[in-house]
């Protein structure tokens, strides 16, 4: 059966970290770590004997569970919890099995280990988008000058310089690491509610095991105990929708910049790297297609975990189930697509005279609208435009250099020296303010 994140082909795609953290292993072991905060709360609130936590946590690991019958057992009861419960409890000697799941539900577990789960990929995934931020701003403000042809619609339009568009970058990815960690309040909680969430089988101690188990994880406690409430996780997933959306853009940017008739920018390439089985030339963006890959793949998934906001009555397995396929292979995703986009944008050369020779290709039309604010105060915004448009009309369609088509166009007459060309279609002074601007934003963003 294929599986892409095992697969020979498509694994490279995706972070090893990440999907270890993921993994059958990595589940058994949150379980575990579950289970026993759960016992350790218990037992310091004198509900349980307190050293029941420890003789778990001393019987019980995650070498010891046999997979394979876990599998079989899975499919021959149709219950996903309960074999993982029989092999903890046949480790346990049975004055401490006995107090294993006390007052708890399958789903409080599932929600748990998927928690502290998340709470490792969320902490890998911060720190890979720190060092994509990093390194943006930094090469913004190495490259805040670099002057390159701003395009709108797939057209020339004004100048930028590439530092800008880093710096916008930086700032986004800054943004979204930011609503990621606001996200994470409402998602990294521990569920400690029972049967329905009302704390029925606790005692009248629910609230306060929920607190401390919660606080012994590393998790917050949720705020609704309710096994149908899912609106923390989905929030949390959705912005790693929006990161997905982000992080496509700029690895479409570079692989439309590595275009051969661009080239303003490259991945970065090694010997033996192949682009091709038959065209030997080929130096394709082959990191950033495969990340618009993985993009496109995870913001499909968002609507199917969105779904799974509707859960009738106080459980419901139909759409719980989809969430637990899907958060992991999400969360997977997001995690990956960070850690590959720092290696793009760590190796990413820049060929700056490249983008001056594009920036150049207009001939000086490139600065049509400096050269209009430049005739506004004059004679009007309007009338600037109207002799900028004809101006480029003569110089496309009639072969006239654009200098010419401007000083000879009758509106200016009677300006003849008096407009200094030269000066307008010099694209540093065009950009001066947002060089400043790139300084002012990007200085905070350096590690």
């Amino acid at each position: 059966m294929f599986d892409m994140y095992s697969s020979a082909i498509t694994r490279g795609w995706f972070s090893a970290d990440a999907i270890a953290m993921w993994d059958d292993r990595a589940t058994i072991k949150a379980w575990i770590e579950a289970e026993i905060a759960l016992a350790r709360a218990q037992g310091e609130l004198g509900m349980i004997p307190a050293d029941t936590h420890e003789r778990m946590a001393a019987a019980v690991s995650v070498d010891k569970f046999d997979m394979d019958k876990m599998a079989a057992d899975v499919s021959a009861i149709l219950h996903p919890l309960v074999p993982f419960l029989r092999q903890f409890e046949a480790m346990c000697p049975d004055d401490v099995a006995g107090y294993l799941h006390w007052g708890i539900t399958t789903q409080n577990i599932f929600d748990t280990g998927a928690a502290l789960k998340l709470k490792r990929t969320h902490e890998k995934l911060v720190a890979d988008l720190d060092h994509c931020v990093s390194v943006l701003a930094s090469d913004a403000r190495r490259y805040a000058s670099t002057i390159q042809a701003g395009r709108t619609h797939g057209q020339h339009a004004v100048p930028v310089t590439f530092g800008y568009r880093l710096a916008g970058w930086a700032l986004e990815l800054r943004r979204q690491r930011e609503r990621l960690v606001d996200a994470s309040a409402d998602a990294l909680v521990g569920h400690f509610g029972g049967a329905a969430g009302t704390f029925g089988a606790m005692g009248g101690r629910g609230r306060e095991v929920q607190q401390r188990a919660s606080e012994i994880l590393g998790l917050r406690p949720v705020r609704v105990p309710a096994r149908s409430n899912f609106d923390g996780m989905a929030n949390y997933m959705s912005a790693l929708g929006v990161l997905a959306g982000l992080i496509e853009k700029m690895a479409v940017e570079i692989a439309f910049l590595q275009r051969t008739e661009i080239a303003e920018v490259h991945e970065k390439f090694e010997y033996g790297l192949v682009g091709s089985s038959t065209m030997a030339q080929k130096r394709n963006p082959a990191r950033s297609n495969n990340i618009i890959g993985v993009c496109r793949l995870l913001k499909a998934r968002i609507p199917i975990l969105l779904d799974s906001l509707v859960r009738l009555n106080d459980a419901d397995a139909a759409t719980s189930n989809v969430a637990d396929v899907t958060v992991p292979e999400v969360a997977v995703m997001g995690a990956s697509l960070a850690e590959k986009l720092a290696l793009v944008l760590s190796g990413l050369a820049v060929d700056e005279e490249k983008m001056l020779e594009n920036f150049s290709l207009t001939n000086g039309m490139i600065m049509s609208e400096g050269i209009m604010m430049a005739l506004a105060p004059a004679i009007g915004r309007g009338h600037a435009h109207h002799v900028l448009y004809d101006a480029v009309s003569q110089s496309l369609d009639h072969g006239q250099s654009f200098k010419t088509a401007i000083l000879s166009h009758p509106a200016l007459a009677d300006r003849d020296g008096t407009l200094q060309l030269a000066d307008l279609v010099e694209p540093q002074r065009y950009v001066r303010e947002i060089v400043d601007w790139i300084e002012e934003q990007m200085v905070s963003l350096i590690e």
